[in-house]
Formats: C-alpha cells, structure tokens, sequence
C-alpha cells in the first residue's frame, strides 16, 4: 500500500467515525432509551498559535530580503460529540476550525493558511470529585489547509494529511445533563504543529 492510499483509507475510516458518531448523538437525542453515557459539546471561544506556519510565510521571503509581519495566532472553535464507555475511558470525533495564520509586508500580497479538520480520539478520564475531572486524550487528526499563495508556500506546508493529535483539559459539571470544558489541544499538520486552547459548554445525556 502507497503513501496515497494509506492517506484516503485513514480519511475513509475518520469519515465514517465521525459520521456514526454523529448518528449516535442524534438517536441519543431522539431516543432518551439510547442516550446513556453519550454527549455533545461546542468549544466556541478558543485560540490557536501555529508558530511552525508562521515560521513558514517568515521563511518563504527570506530570498526577497523583505521581513513580513507575521501573525500566528486567531480565534479557533471546534464542535464534538463522544461515547463515555466507564468512568474512566471514552471514545470521542470533532470537527476543529483552527483559523489562519497571516502575514503581511510592504510590497507583498497578504498571505493566509487557514486549517481545519477532523478529529477521532480515545480519551483517557481521572474523576477528581463528583463534579469534576480531568482528561487526556490522543488520536488521529484528518486536517486540511487552504493556502492563499501555493506556490510560494506549497513547498513547506502540505494541503492535507492525516496526522497526530493530543491533548489534556478538564471539565466541570453544573449537574448530570450540563457542564463546561476547558481542553489544550496539539495537532500535527505534517511537519508543523498547532496549539489550540478553547473553553465550552457540555452536555450529557443520562
């Protein structure tokens, strides 16, 4: 099996997880028989930094002699959905906006990489209280970059892969059905890595 090939099994397989999550959380919903242990939730304020990216735009001028002003951090979100199997191991897909890096310079035509992607992973828990605990988790991510200049930047930076992901957080809970999030994420876009750190709401279906 190809370098190619390998790559659009592993979308296939992230395509029909997060697609079977989807259904799940939606039959959970409907059905209150089939929600137990299931939950869905929305990191809607977050903040990505992709320093490996912005090094990247930085590099791409270093024979033009012009220093861009670079920004690498934007506000990032993601949406997620999960099967908590016990206490303590859980199954979980997402759908990550990691928003764009910029940069800017006199004489240049502003440069942007926006990424995004999806996300399945196995999330390890330590309740801490009956309210509270703390996560990590580690999985694949099926991650996706659109570049404004390809071919000054299409060298260094990939337009899709399937890569690693890992993360820590906690959350807390308000009672059985309603939480908040707090979750720290790294994903590897090929040979750059971007943090994201978000905040969101929970809920559970019990």
């Amino acid at each position: 099996m190809n370098q190619h090939q390998l790559i659009n099994n592993c979308h296939a397989f992230l395509k029909h997880t997060f697609t079977a999550a989807l259904v799940c959380t939606l039959s959970a919903a409907i059905n209150p028989a089939l929600a137990e242990n299931y939950y869905i939730g929305a990191n809607i304020v977050g903040q990505s930094k992709s320093k490996d990216i912005g090094n990247a735009i930085r590099d791409a001028f270093t024979i033009t002699g012009i220093s861009p002003s670079v920004d690498d951090k934007d506000a990032a979100w993601k949406l997620f959905g999960g099967y908590q199997a016990n206490e303590n191991l859980g199954f979980e897909a997402a759908f990550i906006d990691l928003g764009k890096v910029k940069g800017t310079g006199t004489g240049i035509t502003p440069i942007t990489v926006k990424s995004k992607g999806v996300a399945f992973s196995v999330v390890g828990t330590v309740p801490v209280s009956d309210s509270t605990g703390a996560f990590g988790k580690i999985g694949l991510f099926s991650w996706n970059t659109d570049v404004s200049a390809p071919g000054i930047l299409a060298p260094m930076i990939d337009d899709s892969g399937v890569d690693l992901t890992y993360g820590i957080g906690a959350k807390f809970q308000f009672n059985k059905q309603v939480g908040v999030r707090l979750d720290w994420d790294r994903f590897k876009l090929g040979d750059a890595d971007t943090d994201m750190l978000s905040v969101g709401i929970l809920f559970n279906f019990k």
